[in-house]
């Protein structure tokens, strides 16, 4: 996975004694619910899946869950703590809305042909080309409607980041080069903690 091969090449090419990179991406939520001291299990009803908000007021209603705006204040609250703390890596949960006005952020997006990101979800998460597809559309949507709702951002605004990355015209050993370098140099020349958010 691209994040943590980014984190190990910031830290192998940060200057010595820097704290090393962290990845929040499919943990992050476990941290939110860490962080506020709220059960594991809630993982499976927070806001970013793909689940419709009539199916997030009903398990609101039911009580399966806290409301989905006190998770998403809980998330915020718990992205800016690892930004203050530094050296991480922030994927989705609307971290680029978050730290959209943080100037040692360097937003990054990383896009593909359908296709391509069919192949790699079906070698990442071992499924057919349909639930591949499935997957992506679910993941899309819920990411999207989850952006849309508590920051009234678009998650394809390419005005949102620093920097764009078209995939299919590039490995991901070069992905990592580029955006490593990328946010090294912001690091120079801010002489702060660079933080990184993908969408």
């Amino acid at each position: 996975m691209w994040p943590r091969g980014l984190a190990e090449y910031l830290h192998t090419h940060s200057p010595t004694g820097e704290p090393p990179w962290r990845v929040f991406d499919r943990n992050l939520m476990a941290k939110v619910l860490e962080d506020h001291h709220l059960p594991a299990r809630l993982v499976k009803f927070l806001p970013e899946d793909a689940h419709s908000a009539v199916d997030d007021v009903l398990d609101e209603l039911l009580g399966l869950h806290p409301p989905g705006w006190m998770i998403a204040h809980q998330s915020i609250e718990t992205i800016l703590n690892l930004v203050r703390a530094g050296n991480v890596i922030l994927v989705g949960w609307g971290a680029n809305a978050v730290t959209s006005e943080l100037p040692n952020v360097l937003h990054v997006r990383l896009v593909a042909s359908l296709e391509r990101r069919i192949a790699r979800i079906q070698t990442r998460e071992h499924l057919g080309r349909d639930e591949a597809l499935a997957f992506i559309e679910c993941t899309d949507r819920g990411r999207a409607r989850y952006v849309k709702r508590y920051f009234s951002r678009e998650v394809a605004d390419v005005l949102l980041y620093g920097l764009v990355v078209n995939t299919d015209h590039f490995s991901d050993v070069e992905i990592v080069r580029l955006v490593g370098d990328a946010v090294l140099n912001r690091q120079r020349s801010l002489r702060l903690g660079a933080r990184i958010v993908h969408a």
